[in-house]
């Protein structure tokens, strides 16, 4: 389950809900802004003491080898409120890429995924799959290791973001498959 923002709150990944302000200020989140690549966050008034941040990271990029291949992890994922009254001006946001797959019939691995960061917090990106895991197979996303994510008061990890790519039998005839991309989402 994905963090949904609703017109009385703002609910979580584990289920937990928030609908009152923090203390200190603030209001329910109305705005938004996604980053899907990387650029400056520009706070809106001084009038807004806080935000809630997402932060997904690129998934790894599958391998493919002979009758094996893992697939990519998933990316890093986590959410947090954030105090804006430090923050002044321009925040900036990276938005980590998609690994590529490894390639056909090749002992190469596949790319990691990107990192994504803002306000200090960071998603790292999921690992390459494995060309010739032991115990053989075909992989699927996110087996080869998620990325983790890190910063004050991380709020846990979500397996539906960032995904991974799939491993490939090589006799398919095609390369690992790619991981997705990041992204940063900033809402207040």
């Amino acid at each position: 389950m994905a963090v949904t923002l609703t017109s009385t709150g703002i609910t979580f990944s584990d289920g937990s809900t928030q609908n009152a302000a923090a203390s200190g200020g603030g209001a329910v989140a109305g705005s938004y802004q996604l980053f899907t690549s990387g650029g400056n966050w520009n706070r809106p008034s001084t009038d807004i003491n806080q935000a809630f941040v997402e932060i997904v990271a690129g998934g790894g990029g599958g391998a493919s080898y002979r009758w094996t291949g893992n697939g990519g992890g998933t990316g890093g994922y986590g959410g947090k409120i954030i105090g804006l009254v430090p923050v002044n001006g321009n925040t900036s946001v990276t938005v980590g890429g998609a690994g590529n797959g490894g390639p056909y019939f090749s002992s190469t691995p596949g790319n990691a995924g990107g990192a994504s960061s803002c306000f200090g917090l960071t998603a790292g990106g999921g690992n390459g799959g494995n060309p010739n895991p032991s115990g053989g197979g075909s992989g699927n996303p996110g087996n080869h290791g998620a990325g983790m994510f890190t910063g004050p008061n991380p709020r846990g990890t979500d397996a539906d973001k960032g995904l991974g790519g799939a491993g490939v039998n090589a006799p398919s005839g095609s390369s690992g498959q790619p991981g997705t991309a990041g992204y940063v989402s900033i809402s207040w």
